[in-house]
């Protein structure tokens, strides 16, 4: 059926929205990235972005003028029944800065908002346990390991490592963990950030709602396909950049 999305993006309970796009007149910059949250069972993926730019006070953000990435972050949790691996820690599965947003501390900023939101469910973080690491994002798990705003997360019973092979600590099941699939990973620790940066959340999550609300034909469902495609692009292009 030809159509079908742009008709969904149009239509707003019951009506179709015929306003026309808007075109940019000034650019957005760091000082207007807002936060978009996307939780599905037990994985949170979490956009950071600014609109391509905006029309007066109307954020421009559709098909053409893209919403543009300034990174991402997805979490999946790795505790579960049999791998408890100190209970209640996600993983750092994915994470990415553009490459014209690195370098001003957007990738901690990420780290930041996991951390926050791991610690809201009781949990902490740690590095992806299913693949290896970068050298880079290995750079950043030792970074927070020393950190005096993350603190390791222990077991009852006082064990703050995780156990890959059930013999460290063979009387505490709770620190029990899988290893990575290949290569290591690069922390065997559930990080809980001390102070976490609920506030900022909180502010970025509104300027994200005032976006979908005030921009022309955009709704949350358009709004997350867009910022998905973004980011398998930045994904992606990072990767590229790091080869070259």
């Amino acid at each position: 059926m030809e159509g079908w999305r742009d008709f969904l993006s149009t239509a707003t309970f019951g009506h179709v929205d015929h306003r026309k796009r808007k075109e940019v007149e000034f650019n957005a910059s760091l000082s207007d990235v807002a936060l978009y949250v996307d939780e599905s069972g037990d994985r949170i993926k979490c956009f950071l972005y600014i609109p391509a730019g905006f029309n007066g006070a109307t954020p421009v953000i559709d098909n053409v003028n893209k919403p543009k990435l300034v990174g991402f972050v997805t979490l999946d949790k790795l505790s579960s029944s049999s791998q408890p691996c100190i209970p209640n820690t996600y993983q750092v599965s994915f994470s990415a800065v553009a490459n014209e947003f690195q370098r001003k501390g957007m990738g901690t900023l990420l780290y930041n908002i996991a951390a926050t939101i791991a610690k809201n469910k009781g949990g902490g973080i740690t590095s992806d346990h299913k693949k290896t690491t970068s050298n880079s994002a290995g750079r950043v798990w030792k970074k927070l390991e020393k950190s005096p705003n993350y603190t390791k997360r222990s077991t009852p019973d006082g064990s703050d490592k995780f156990d890959y092979t059930g013999t460290a600590t063979p009387f505490d099941d709770q620190d029990d963990c899988s290893t990575t699939a290949w290569g290591e990973p690069a922390t065997d620790h559930s990080l809980e950030i001390i102070s976490g940066i609920d506030d900022q959340i909180n502010q970025m999550m509104r300027m994200n709602k005032k976006y979908i609300k005030t921009a022309v034909r955009i709704t949350d469902a358009k709004m997350k396909a867009l910022l998905d495609d973004a980011a398998n692009d930045t994904f992606f292009n990072v990767l590229e950049n790091k080869r070259q």
